[in-house]
């Protein structure tokens, strides 16, 4: 109809309707424009909310993980610290053979703990979200998103390198399976500790893997530090937005 109208215009040469009529249809383009506009906003910003909550969830997973690994090494200190004394006194006794099999054991459990990532993968994906944001939530996103990979990468070498060399590789370390029992397999010392005190890359090679546990609890608790700065920039994030 508007159309219609418009065209009939021209004919007549009405120029202040073809005027009007025209400042009509503008006005309505801009404005459907400005809708669409408003509501792609709308849209960016629950995006951006709903982003930003489940990462939220994710760092306190990975801060829960990270807590999980410190106790299991805390709660094996005492393990390992007897292993290394009864090795360091040549303790020909079976209970210091017992005592030193114990922290063999805690040594090979896995302390490395399973970070999840996916939801700051998507983020660093959606730039519609992140203009958003402010600049200093940014910076923190990416220092975190670098921080994690790191901790990740360097938890898994040094693990794997500990448990290859330390455990897999070792001469003086075997493994024994009671009753056909995989589960129950246990790591433990080969030879008798008058030879294995005496045995200086066995000694230093089950010291240096304490103190990579006790690292790795220095390193794990550092992280959960930057964790908890990055949950609070989070929590600032969500509160301009919303």
């Amino acid at each position: 109809m508007l159309s219609r109208r418009f065209a009939t215009a021209l004919k007549r040469q009405d120029w202040v309707t073809v005027f009007i009529e025209f400042a009509l249809v503008l006005v309505g383009v801009l404005s459907a424009l400005q809708l669409n506009n408003w509501n792609a906003e709308r849209a960016n910003k629950r995006g951006a909310v709903s982003a930003l909550e489940r990462l939220q969830s994710e760092v306190e997973v990975n801060i829960a993980a990270l807590d999980d690994r410190v106790t299991a090494i805390e709660e094996l200190n005492d393990v390992r610290q007897a292993g290394i004394t009864a090795l360091q006194s040549c303790d020909t006794s079976p209970e210091a053979m017992d005592t030193l099999s114990d922290a063999i054991g805690a040594l090979t459990s896995d302390i490395v703990p399973s970070f999840v990532d996916n939801t700051l993968i998507e983020m660093s994906r959606q730039d519609r979200y992140l203009d958003l944001m402010s600049d200093d939530f940014r910076i923190g996103l990416n220092i975190y998103s670098g921080q994690l990979s790191d901790e990740r990468d360097q938890l898994r070498t040094n693990f794997a390198f500990m448990w290859d060399e330390h455990i897999i590789t070792h001469p003086r370390v075997g493994i024994v399976t009671p009753d056909a029992d995989i589960l129950a397999s246990k790591f433990i010392p080969r030879g008798p500790m008058d030879i294995l005190c005496k045995d200086a890359v066995f000694t230093r090679q089950l010291t240096m893997t304490v103190i990579w546990h006790y690292s790795t609890r220095l390193r794990l608790l550092r992280f959960r530090t930057w964790s908890e700065e990055f949950l609070a920039q989070i929590d600032n994030e969500l509160a301009a937005l919303k």
